[in-house]
């Protein structure tokens, strides 16, 4: 983790062998007082910082009871998640998605060289059960992360052992049940710790069944829409259609998944840590659900037979040290961490004699380094980080039924080999002019180095055997920050994010829809956001509430857009006549928005609590054309009364979104309208109720009813039906 507080001091938000007796006024916090630790990459208050950051502590990504860590997003703050499997969920932040928004876990970048601009499922990797903390940045932040940072950051914190006087021995077992999906999560994690060593063990195993949609019509559209009528399977030995006597239920979407994680702390003296951390994570297969609903435009029939995700594998080691009054700075950080990544793809048309297979293995080698200085009312962070980033590509054909019948296969990615190095120096600077006023500046330059080679030639016709790209990068951003008092805060900043194409902007082949083939361009200019933002935050003794009103420029954005293939606008591939597109910087996008939330107490027992969002975008191309930006999740909401007496918490609350009209889809981008009805997505509403209580000193107990109404619908650009009415049991021993 870039922390640079204490672990004491940030560790433990919400203690479970310790809980106290509350109200509702314990949970009524002034969010200025609130330390955060991403703005800066150190530990800083609210009230200091510009950006609009939220934080979701221990205590709500357990009462959320979600699966996953995008499921906690979706369900306890303003992010909006597209799934186009049930093991899935690309997180979407003021309008970007996938490669414009960065993902940090423990301090160290999970984007990699193949992070693709359409859809991610890797946050869900993260095992939310192994999470203190999640953070989320909002809006342009490459001046602490570089590239990527464009819509912001999800910050997924990890927990980590506490020194204790005496050698101590404590943990945890969790045991989750749904019936939605026939779910089932086992979690167990042990910490030893002693005064000059902690360890952290943590080891889960989640299995979900095929996922059960809402029975009932969605009042806002007035018919069913996306049942599962029929399904496929290999029937001794021969692709076979069923109809599907239980449409409701979406055949095709069970998976599972296994996490581990070990941490161990050495204190060599006071202020000085030495941590080894190291995480694993597995899934089964994980079929991509909206793929195999879709339909052969010849036959009339299925399209595909299989298409499913391999085991998505992601592993990180790292070594953490952090320092007290190190070469003139108060706080040092050092981080060297290893990652690799492996995902593939198979699938395999109806009734076709092979299988697909494309592999795609990433390895990362990377380093943070960064320091504060305090000087009266100064605060100086200065720091520098790198990576170096490799892809091995491969594909191949498989006869079903004969392992040994392999042929060639176009890779996804250039077949010779692909590498990314990028290096940074980022500086920022915090002026408490007074007690009122203060001042704050950061920038970031950098290089990135980009090279891959197209070895395959048998399939394509590629403009060149490689490419070699050496691109600057730089940011900047300044903010105001007004407190006229200690229960208020306005603020206004300028701030700038870069994103650099990667491997999958310049070298990919990809099948993205019907007959629709990405192909490599070789001339990709990086993407610019700059950001205009302003803000207000204001406590009293029976709440808070906070808003935030922004416009995002975005110069060179990438968007698909028509092309040519060796002199050619279409292709065959896979067996389909395709039309030839690429990325391709247009002239600019724009994007405006706002965003509120806040929480009252209606009596010392019960509080309320509510956010809003609401953001518009637009592309504009080289010739002029105005066109939807594609991303742009439609306004969402969450209303929510809280009631907390004694041991017992009681959250019952309601989440939404509204319609999404076609005509605001981007057809040739990443907004999945083949998905949608034919007037777009409709609005959709859930009611849900959480209940969670201390039953003894040694046992909790958790029970929810998520969807109450059993509502059918489908969240925007997703390719799959939200969750029907889902009943969760679960049981939490600590010993």
């Amino acid at each position: 983790m870039s922390l640079t507080l204490s672990a004491q001091v940030i560790q433990v938000q919400y203690s479970e062998t310790q809980r106290v007796v509350k109200s509702a006024r314990d949970t009524i916090t002034n969010p200025l007082e609130e330390v955060v630790v991403s703005a800066y990459r150190t530990a800083e208050q609210k009230r200091r910082v510009t950006p609009e950051i939220d934080v979701i502590p221990i205590a709500r990504i357990q009462n959320s009871l979600a699966a996953t860590t995008v499921d906690v997003l979706a369900s306890e703050s303003a992010v909006s998640i597209q799934k186009s499997q049930q093991g899935g969920g690309s997180i979407i932040l003021r309008g970007l998605e996938a490669n414009r928004v960065l993902l940090v876990v423990d301090g160290i970048r999970m984007n990699n060289l193949i992070y693709r601009g359409g859809h991610l499922q890797n946050a869900i990797t993260v095992d939310p059960l192994s999470l203190e903390r999640m953070e989320v940045v909002y809006g342009p932040t490459s001046n602490s992360y570089g590239s990527d940072a464009l819509g912001g950051v999800v910050h997924f914190i990890t927990k980590t052992p506490r020194f204790t006087p005496r050698f101590n021995v404590d943990g945890k077992v969790y045991l989750k049940s749904s019936t939605v999906n026939q779910g089932s999560v086992s979690h167990m994690e042990v910490s030893a710790t002693h005064r000059r060593l902690a360890s952290f063990t943590s080891i889960s195993q989640s299995t979900f069944g095929n996922l059960r949609m809402g029975r009932n019509v969605n009042p806002f559209y007035g018919k069913h829409y996306w049942e599962r009528k029929a399904y496929q399977a290999n029937y001794f030995g021969r692709d076979t259609t069923f109809r599907n006597t239980k449409p409701w239920v979406q055949v095709g979407s069970e998976y599972s998944q296994y996490d581990f994680m070990q941490k161990l702390v050495w204190r060599r003296r006071y202020g000085h840590t030495h941590t080894i951390n190291i995480q694993r994570s597995t899934s089964s297969n994980v079929p991509r659900y909206d793929r195999l609903t879709d339909i052969d435009h010849i036959t009339g029939g299925f399209k595909f037979a299989e298409w499913y995700y391999g085991p998505q594998e992601r592993s990180l080691t790292a070594y953490h040290y952090r320092g007290r009054n190190v070469m003139n700075f108060q706080r040092v950080h050092f981080t060297l961490y290893n990652q690799h990544v492996e995902e593939s793809r198979i699938n395999r048309r109806y009734d076709a004699l092979y299988r697909n297979h494309r592999i795609e293995n990433v390895n990362i080698w990377g380093f943070t380094m960064d320091g504060e200085r305090r000087m009266k009312e100064q605060i100086f962070r200065i720091g520098m980080d790198g990576q170096m980033e490799s892809l091995m590509s491969r594909a191949y054909r498989e006869r079903v039924g004969f392992a040994v019948d392999r042929l060639p296969l176009d890779t996804r990615y250039p077949s010779g080999g692909s590498t990314l190095n990028s290096i940074g120096v980022f500086v920022t600077h915090v002026n408490r002019i007074d007690d009122q006023y203060s001042v704050s500046e950061g920038f970031r330059v950098g290089m990135t180095d980009i090279y891959s080679r197209f070895g395959n030639d048998d399939f394509y016709e590629y403009p060149m055997e490689s490419v070699f790209r050496r691109t600057p990068v730089m940011s900047g951003s300044m903010g105001i920050i007004y407190t006229p008092d200690k229960d208020s805060k306005y603020t206004a900043s300028v701030s700038t994010a870069y994103r650099t194409p990667n491997i999958d902007d310049l070298g990919k082949v990809f099948e993205a829809g019907p007959c629709m083939l990405i192909v490599p361009n070789l001339k990709l200019k990086p993407e610019q956001a700059f950001t205009l933002e302003f803000s207000k935050t204001e406590v009293n003794d029976r709440g808070s509430v906070e808003w935030h009103a922004y416009a995002t420029s975005l110069q060179s954005a990438l968007a698909v857009q028509p092309t040519t293939l060796g002199g050619q606008d279409s292709v065959m591939y896979d067996g389909d006549l395709c039309g030839v597109y690429s990325q391709q910087n247009s002239d600019h996008g724009y994007l405006v928005g706002f965003s509120m939330q806040g929480d009252y107490e209606l009596s010392e027992s019960t509080v309320a609590k509510g956010t809003f969002n609401v953001i518009k975008g637009r592309l504009v191309d080289d010739e002029g054309k105005v066109m939807p930006m594609d991303h742009i999740p439609p306004a969402t909401y969450r209303l929510a009364i809280e009631r907390h007496h004694g041991a017992d918490d009681v959250e019952f609350y309601v989440t939404g979104a509204t319609w999404k009209r076609i005509d605001e889809y981007l057809i040739t981008g990443e907004d999945n309208a083949r998905y949608a009805t034919p007037e777009g997505m409709p609005a959709w509403l859930t009611v849900n109720l959480t209940y969670s209580t201390k039953i003894n000193d040694d046992w909790y107990g958790q029970v929810g009813v998520l969807n109450i109404l059993d509502t059918e619908y489908r969240t925007f650009a997703s390719g799959i039906n939200a969750p029907g009415r889902n009943v969760i049991v679960a049981a939490r021993y600590v010993f």
